[in-house]
């Protein structure tokens, strides 16, 4: 245990520096998920479990190597190459001397070591600020203005506390993906110029989150996006609540070119695509594919596909977001597009990137190099919301 503490605390300092950390406030991030078995590597590798029988593996020699897979309800665990040992424990805890990783992925020193249904989960259990320092250059590049990166912090910092409540039954609060929010442990950041920059902007708005002004003060679950296109999106029409935001005019569009972006998809992969995603029947023929509503904001509501299956026409309509995860987000960056076929090709062109909700980072951008600051950037884009400390 005293070994735990002091690479918890080591691991605090090493990532801020001079950041004063609030130990109090933790978060869980699963900073890695996937199927059974996982390879991990490091330096000075030691593992615990919580079950009586497994108290030997305390006195295992340090490790560079571990590999874990999942056998029924129990564990395997490989220890530098040596013959698989099966351990009874429901999660392992990782520790190492240095970070620890998977693949070419930093992680940080210590991580829970879960089994899920879906494989394996690694959940790190890191100080809040901690965890923001990793999110904020994953999730907007690090040289623009500072204010910008505040307004980042807060809305960061937010979302994460909204999801910890609401996760509590779980076995991690925030996803280290775009599921959630982005997440990257780097090892040494805070001494570089870039590092340094995001501790300012976690320091001067330490403690700071959006609370709802209309709904007992509840802390907002705030959403962001890349870019909103000139006009944020109402979360009711992307996950069906309203979550203290509504749609509004991003201010700085007149002043900066919006992403535009195109995809041409071939009829007969379009096709191929509802065969895995819905499960249509393999003689199915695709007839139209066009948009079926919108939302007030201009963005795509719902896109109706039309089938002939075996001789009978059939009539469906997915989600914009649905239709993005079909086609990929990565392909379809946003629900602002427009569809039409060329030939046998279906062509969607569109503006902006992300789902629209929230801050726009790139409005953020904007008028933080115009002079404004991050309270006043975030009152534009959450106006039913107030800063105050959480």
């Amino acid at each position: 245990m005293i070994k735990y503490i002091l690479i918890t605390l080591a691991f605090g300092a090493f990532v801020f520096g001079t950041l004063e950390v609030d130990a109090a406030v933790m978060i869980r991030v699963r900073v890695h998920q996937s199927p059974s078995p996982v390879h991990i590597a490091g330096e000075g590798l030691k593992l615990t479990s919580g079950h009586p029988s497994d108290a030997h593996l305390l006195t295992l020699e340090p490790a560079s190597k571990m590999d874990f897979r999942v056998t029924g309800q129990r564990w395997q665990v490989k220890v530098d190459g040596s013959p698989w040992t099966t351990v009874q424990a429901g999660r392992l805890t990782l520790l190492g001397t240095g970070s620890v990783r998977v693949g070419l992925r930093h992680l940080p020193a210590r991580v829970d070591v879960v089994r899920t249904k879906r494989g394996v989960d690694l959940v790190a259990n890191l100080p809040l600020e901690s965890y923001l320092a990793g999110v904020l250059p994953a999730e907007m590049p690090t040289s623009w203005p500072i204010d910008a990166l505040k307004a980042q912090a807060v809305a960061a910092r937010s979302y994460a506390l909204r999801l910890r409540q609401e996760r509590r039954q779980r076995h991690f609060d925030v996803d280290a993906s775009i599921i959630d929010q982005a997440y990257t442990f780097i090892p040494g950041h805070a001494h570089t110029s870039e590092g340094k920059r995001v501790l300012q902007a976690l320091k001067d708005t330490k403690g700071e989150v959006l609370r709802d002004v209309q709904a007992s003060q509840r802390i907002v679950k705030a959403y962001y996006s890349a870019d909103c296109g000139c006009q944020s999106e109402d979360p009711k029409y992307v996950w069906g609540q309203s979550e203290s935001m509504e749609s509004v005019g991003d201010p700085t569009c007149r002043d900066r070119p919006t992403f535009l972006w195109t995809v041409n998809v071939r009829r007969e992969d379009f096709k191929n695509m509802l065969l895995e995603v819905m499960g249509v029947p393999t003689a199915t023929k695709l007839r139209t594919v066009h948009v079926a509503s919108r939302t007030p904001s201009g963005r795509v509501h719902r896109v109706a596909i039309s089938l002939r299956v075996d001789g009978a026409v059939q009539n469906k309509e997915i989600s914009a977001q649905e239709f993005r995860r079909m086609l990929g987000f990565g392909r379809v960056r946003s629900t602002h597009f427009s569809i039409k076929w060329e030939g046998e090709k279906l062509h969607i062109a569109g503006q902006g990137r992300g789902h629209g909700v929230g801050l726009c980072q790139q409005g953020a951008r904007s008028l933080s190099e115009q002079g404004m600051g991050y309270r006043d950037i975030l009152k534009i884009f959450y106006p039913r919301a107030t800063v105050k400390s959480a």
